[in-house]
């Protein structure tokens, strides 16, 4: 057999394989797949948003606890190697600052 007939009758198989039907077919399941993407799309970001956005802030707030003082450390002449100092780490997402600057000084005052 050669290649010409090969390629012949891979024509008729393709043509049998590409009926009006089946392309139609294949439209309208792509259609309603990407409907049921934009039905559930549109759930998640109009009708859940509210729920969607105190989730988001439930996950940037992190509270953790810390251990506890344990004491001033002394060496054998009572003279101090190590104490506790509180300390405070205060992070500041500058989206959440407000725009006047009278608020924004008062806050600056705060966390000095």
């Amino acid at each position: 057999m050669s290649i010409v007939e090969k390629l012949m009758n891979n024509t008729s198989s393709l043509q049998n394989l590409l009926k009006p039907w089946r392309i139609v077919a294949f439209m309208v399941a792509l259609g309603l797949i990407f409907l049921i993407f934009s039905v559930r799309l549109l759930s998640l970001q109009v009708f859940q948003a509210d729920s969607w956005v105190a989730k988001a802030e439930d996950n940037s707030t992190k509270e953790f606890n810390l251990p506890s003082l344990r004491g001033i450390i002394l060496d054998r002449n009572d003279v101090v190697l190590a104490r506790n100092v509180p300390s405070y780490n205060v992070v500041i997402t500058a989206a959440n600052l407000p725009d006047d600057e009278g608020a924004l000084q008062e806050i600056f005052r705060e966390i000095s």
